[in-house]
């Protein structure tokens, strides 16, 4: 069936869902239904092309599935955009390739997988795994449990929820992260060029910046591992915490452990800056590794 128009259509028992559009806005949002329901208001250049059977719908452009250089060279001669609406059920898996498009998702159980060459992503109270890639284009998840992993190549990205272990990359842009799950699992964070903000509560936490602070203050982690290639680390030990690592090339690194909390085995280097140490030290103590090659040193209590 080929859509050319502002039109609803609904569809009986999906459970499966893959949307590979060009230009425009899809919204795809859960409902406890098991039907789905397709609210398209506007459509210009191609038609979209639908197939339902065996529970699984199919909504695309028929060039969607060319690839980016063909759809570049087309472009001109045929511009398309669409925006819709689709209700699914609640559990129902999700598959979203959009290109020039944004996207936002709500109220999914199932697992979701979003990819976007140019365009922003956004997320909200999704409880399954989420994987979402892509290439220009700010992502933003809230209220998100399960397995997160969120990837661009340039743009911020925001993180907020509950989720069992997060995975946040981007090669240009900044990271927030604020994750407090009731079962602590792992947060790693990397960007090439960007600040890291971590505020959550895991069992490992992992943040990398080549160029941009790294804030893990507000964290409470049992392992921690940050390396800055330019630019300060802050970490805050809790009484949780089992070790902490902190490599950092042109930058400062500050570490602040509980007043009073027991004491630590401290290994703290720098070639050029100054060193302050101003915890108790012992053999058996939490380990605390810091290098740096260019930059002061401060690891205090309180």
């Amino acid at each position: 069936m080929d859509v050319r128009h502002p039109s609803t259509h609904s569809f009986e028992a999906v459970r499966h869902v893959e949307v590979s559009t060009v230009g425009g806005q899809v919204t795809i949002v859960g409902s406890d239904g098991v039907g789905a329901r397709l609210e398209v208001s506007r459509i210009d250049g191609e038609p979209l092309r639908i197939d339902h059977g065996n529970g699984v719908l199919t909504i695309r452009h028929p060039e969607s599935s060319r690839p980016a250089a063909v759809r570049a060279l087309l472009r001109p001669y045929r511009q398309r955009r669409v925006r819709f609406t689709l209700t699914v059920p609640r559990d129902c898996v999700v598959e979203l390739a959009v290109s020039a498009a944004s996207a936002n998702i709500a109220g999914l159980s199932g697992p979701v997988s979003v990819r976007t060459d140019s365009g922003a992503v956004e997320l909200a109270h999704t409880s399954g795994d989420v994987g979402v890639e892509t290439a220009s284009g700010v992502i933003e998840a809230k209220h998100a449990k399960g397995r997160v992993r969120l990837q661009s190549d340039s743009g911020t990205i925001k993180f907020s929820g509950l989720a069992s272990s997060v995975d946040v990359k981007t090669n240009s842009g900044d990271i927030s992260i604020d994750n407090r799950p009731s079962q602590p699992g792992e947060v790693t964070a990397s960007t090439d060029s960007g600040r890291i903000t971590v505020d959550s509560r895991s069992s490992a936490l992992a943040a990398t910046s080549r160029s941009g602070r790294i804030d893990l203050s507000r964290s409470v982690a049992e392992n921690i591992d940050a390396t800055a290639t330019s630019g300060t680390i802050k970490i805050a030990a809790s009484p949780a915490t089992r070790h902490v690592s902190a490599k950092a090339t042109s930058g400062g690194v500050h570490v602040s452990v509980p007043q009073g909390d027991g004491a630590y085995r401290v290994s703290a280097t720098s070639r050029s800056g100054s060193r302050t140490v101003k915890v108790p030290e012992s053999a058996a103590g939490v380990p605390i590794e810091v290098v740096t090659t260019s930059g002061s040193i401060k690891i205090v209590a309180g």
